[in-house]
């Protein structure tokens, strides 16, 4: 059948697609008006996320969302938790504004306490959310527990290096050897030249004096080239190790802000609390879902109708009637008989008049008659 085909079988009976949904429509409206009156508590939830995420992203977001908050796991815990029955934790409905990370979720209830509603939305909440978040929590805290390692080495290793070179600054008594150094050479030179100076003039004291204070200087000189390497050595250690200290804590510090984001308590607002559900609307809302439901009901009685009628106009008509027939319909003999046979309708016309078999013969003759 084409398509024109089947609207016309639908137009023969259009009053059967327009009694249906009414009935069905009138139905429901009259069992929703005998329900009790019932109570609303809503909320607002705006999911976490990355505020660069695409919009193919936050739909994923907000799909994982209610898988996870219909799992059964999540709901029984909360049964649990609250004491809820998992019947009413499942009246749950959420539901996206928009293309947003923004949900509502609400929970229809005959009480008009709303403790028991909020206590599951926020159980809900907590725990779906939870659940999601928990492998990005685990890798944060792993990468803030590595981050962690790291300074702990750095600030070791700088202190062992500052604890050296304190050590070394204190033996040659020096806070600066380069520069200790540089001006010790000059105090070397200027004492070398008055030792000269005082021995040309013939002052073998001043030259004495100044020879003694040569021959200190020179061993400070020698000390300070001696422990100079090893100091520079260990400032460059412990500059490595500041830089590394830095860095590290640098990390560390994204690690705690990446634990903060992971753990982040959900951002829910209650924006209805127990609120009286409008009879006049849930009457609308069940009648008009009842009218939808049951166009495709009557679409469905209508082809079967059809498909009925055209079974019985296609049934084989029963075969016509002879006048031998109509004869022995008139003696009470079945008419649906599989065959008549000439020789029994002899032995029976004969049983009737009273004669024996013998006289079939004539009986067949008198029939072909």
């Amino acid at each position: 059948m084409e398509i024109k085909d089947y609207l016309k079988v639908l137009g023969k009976r259009a009053w059967l697609l327009v009694m249906i949904p009414a009935v069905a429509g009138v139905v429901a409206g009259l069992i929703a008006v005998r329900q009790p009156q019932a109570f609303r508590t809503t909320a607002t939830l705006q999911l976490p996320h990355d505020k660069e995420a695409s919009p193919a992203e936050v739909a994923q977001l907000v799909a994982d969302f209610r898988a996870t908050i219909n799992n059964p796991t999540i709901q029984n815990g909360v049964a649990e938790d609250t004491g809820v029955p998992v019947k009413r934790i499942k009246r749950i409905k959420v539901t996206q504004v928009g293309d947003s990370s923004q949900l509502t979720l609400g929970i229809q209830d005959k009480r008009r306490n709303p403790t028991d509603s909020k206590a599951v939305i926020r159980g809900l909440t907590d725990d779906a959310l939870g659940f999601m978040e928990a492998p990005e929590v685990k890798a944060a805290e792993s990468a803030l527990d590595a981050a962690n390692g790291e300074v702990e080495t750095a600030q070791s290793d700088l202190d062992d290096a500052n604890r050296e070179l304190t050590t070394i600054l204190s033996e040659i008594q020096s806070a600066d050897p380069e520069g200790d150094l540089r001006v010790a050479r000059t105090d070397a030179s200027a004492a070398t030249q008055a030792m000269l100076r005082y021995q040309a003039e013939g002052n073998p004291a001043g030259a004495e004096l100044h020879r003694a204070y040569q021959e200190a200087i020179l061993l400070r000189i020698a000390m300070l080239q001696d422990a100079l390497p090893r100091v520079q050595l260990l400032q460059a250690q412990a500059a490595t190790a500041t830089t590394a200290l830095t860095e590290a804590q640098t990390e560390r510090e994204a690690a705690l802000d990446q634990v903060g984001i992971a753990s982040t308590e959900p951002d829910l607002t209650f924006s209805a609390e127990g609120q009286a559900v409008v009879r006049k609307t849930r009457v609308v809302k069940t009648a008009a879902a009842a009218v939808v439901a049951g166009f495709p009901i009557a679409v469905g009685v209508v082809l079967l109708l059809d498909a009925m009628q055209k079974r019985r106009q296609n049934r084989p008509a029963r075969p016509a009637y002879t006048e031998l027939d109509d004869e022995l319909d008139e003696d009470h003999v079945v008419t649906d008989a599989p065959a008549i046979v000439p020789a029994l309708v002899g032995a029976s016309a004969a049983s009737a008049t009273g004669q024996q078999p013998g006289g079939l013969a004539d009986a067949n003759g008198d029939l072909d008659e």
